[in-house]
């Protein structure tokens, strides 16, 4: 389908003296306000929320008590709220609605009323028309909360970020978050090939790595699975996230929020967690999705109540596919939901709950992209090369070759002597004595030369087309504390005057400086391995290297920039745990580089 556009109905819940008020803020069919009371008790509230939140007996039918339970309250809240001239005005405001072929986004505040977050508004049913409010893409319900702070531009340019964070600690049940994951990435498959998308997965879900990451690129959306709950002592919502040891680390909202309020590129975070909506009867901002959208995340979906593994997994795979078909955040989620009735499940798609604060609801528009800018504009071809093996940039002439050592002194002096003196056989004795020296000394080096060309593909011999020689060393990043990447320095070989065009080893051709080859390795801990070093056609040197700690192991890129200086690591790889092959590197003719891998995840390469 087209583009979806809604009109919006802004409705407020106010207290007042006899019980509560909803007061139309703004629609298209003007303002208006009606007096209500809640139509339970506190015990018949917290029935049904443990009837919706903890029966978990699989798939049900439609016309289930729990369905029958959720039409009979949600009718009831809805006739509460809805009545007299509010009524009127959204009856009014659809049929506006429908003659523009518009939707009607429906703009539920509560900050006044913070005692009623709780409620799940969710359920809203119109027994009129026979239909939950949020189970059409036509009546999308948002709770939408005004923060005292200007919204920054939405727009977002493609490709979008996702920052993925599984957490499923040693110490906590375990859920099927690999399932999830799965079903993460063949959902948007199609966007990542074609570049409109990227899906990262934080390698150690700790809160020190999710700092980390979050600094080093920038995310538009990120998106938790694991464990979540409500701490009644703190009356805050927490997330379970994992420490170094792999046990849980329970997160406030507000110190995630905390974490997260610098991030100017992230416009939605997806909370995949048990009642990770939840907030205190007194403090409207004390769940973690309140707290992130008080703190700049324009747009965040998170549980209510406990969730199924199998629900989860589709509310995710369906709300990342319905965004990637262009697709508003809130009519996404309604197809999520819709999705989720669609399995016999007839209750768990009243779970996910959205929180914004655009006023307008729009987060991003994948529509937008440019299909000429997601593809390449042709299939670069990878020539395939030995590991650490560096390619020779063109040159317009053949290299120079060093200088040939000239032949001795000793050798001249000795012959000399055998022409004119009467101690030409002592003196031949004692040159031949010399050359059986000099010979060992050859051979000697010509052996180690050897056995360095036979070294691991970690020892690397560099081609450096400037007109400097060049050393190569090793250091690592600054600031770095755990997973160093190592960073490659180019400084001037000690009494370089003449600089070959490429570097050789001394047994292939004589030269009086000869390049220094390294060994990245670290033999004791196993780091860094699979190195590889190449130039692109603007001359600048690109370095791919593998390190498998702290997990099974990634690739990661460097490049140094025309100033001389290096880019930081930039990870390549992700999800992979064992079994590395060979890296091989090219540069396609046009200035593609190209790296090709190969690993081992859960048996499958």
């Amino acid at each position: 389908m087209g583009s979806i556009q809604y009109l919006d109905f802004d409705i407020s819940i106010e207290k007042a003296e006899s019980g509560y008020q909803a007061r139309v803020l703004d629609s298209p069919a003007g303002e208006a306000k009606a007096g209500f009371t809640l139509p339970f008790n506190d015990l018949e509230l917290e029935n049904f929320i443990l009837r919706m939140g903890r029966t978990r007996r699989g798939t049900r039918s439609f016309d289930s008590p729990e369905m029958q339970q959720a039409q009979k309250f949600g009718g009831s809240l809805f006739n509460a709220v809805f009545d007299d001239e509010v009524r009127s005005q959204l009856r009014t405001s659809l049929n506006e609605a429908q003659s523009r072929n518009m939707g009607l986004r429906i703009r539920l505040r509560l900050s006044e009323t913070p005692e009623l977050m709780n409620l799940p508004w969710e359920y809203l049913y119109d027994s009129a028309l026979d239909q939950f409010l949020v189970l059409t893409i036509e009546t999308p319900l948002v709770r939408y909360l005004d923060i005292p702070r200007k919204i920054p531009p939405l727009a977002v340019k493609p490709p979008l970020n996702i920052l993925v964070l599984i957490s499923s600690p040693s110490d906590y049940p375990p859920l099927e978050v690999e399932r999830e994951w799965s079903n993460l990435q063949a959902g948007l498959s199609d966007l990542i090939q074609r570049g409109a998308v990227t899906l990262d997965r934080l390698e150690k879900p700790t809160l020190s790595q999710l700092q980390r990451q979050l600094r080093r690129k920038e995310y538009h959306i990120f998106h938790f699975i694991g464990h979540g709950g409500f701490d009644e002592i703190s009356q805050e919502s927490v997330l379970i996230l994992e420490d170094d040891a792999n046990r849980g680390q329970v997160v406030s909202g507000g110190l995630l929020g905390t974490l997260m309020q610098d991030e100017k590129t992230l416009r939605l975070a997806v909370l995949n967690a048990c009642e990770g909506a939840r907030s205190a009867v007194d403090d409207p901002f004390a769940g973690t999705a309140q707290s992130l959208v008080q703190r700049g995340v324009p747009a965040v979906i998170a549980m209510q109540f406990e969730i199924t593994d199998e629900a989860s997994i589709t509310l995710a795979h369906e709300f990342y596919s319905a965004l990637a078909d262009g697709y508003p955040v809130d009519a996404a989620l309604a197809e999520a939901r819709k999705a989720i009735l669609g399995l016999g499940n007839d209750v768990e798609w009243g779970t996910p709950v959205l929180y914004m604060r655009a006023p307008d609801g729009r987060i991003f528009d994948l529509l937008q992209i440019p299909l000429s800018e997601t593809l390449p504009a042709e299939t670069p071809r990878i020539e395939i090369v030995k590991p650490a093996q560096v390619a020779e940039p063109p040159r317009a002439s053949p290299p120079v070759q060093p200088p040939i050592a000239k032949t001795s002194p000793r050798v001249k002096n000795g012959s000399s002597r055998i022409l004119v003196g009467i101690l030409a056989g002592l003196l031949l004795i004692t040159i031949l004595c010399v050359s059986i020296f000099y010979l060992g000394q050859k051979l000697l080096r010509s052996a180690t030369m050897r056995g360095s060309a036979t070294q691991p593909v970690n020892t690397v011999v560099a081609v450096q087309p400037e007109s400097t020689a060049l050393s190569i060393a090793v250091t690592p990043l600054a600031g770095a504390t755990e997973n160093p990447a190592p960073s490659v320095v180019l400084t001037p070989l000690a009494g370089a005057t003449e600089s070959p065009a490429a570097f050789a080893p001394p047994s292939l051709t004589s030269t009086p400086t000869p390049p220094v080859a390294l060994n990245l390795t670290n033999n004791q801990e196993g780091k860094y391995a699979q190195l590889s070093l190449l130039f692109d056609d603007q001359s600048l040197l690109h370095l791919v290297f593998y390190s498998r700690i702290p997990r099974g192991g990634d690739y990661y890129h460097q490049q140094r920039t025309a100033e001389g200086t290096w880019t930081a690591a930039e990870r390549l790889t992700d999800g992979f745990d064992y079994l590395w092959s060979d890296l091989v590197q090219a540069r396609h003719p046009q200035g593609y580089v190209c790296v090709l891998w190969g690993g081992v995840s859960n048996s499958e390469g």
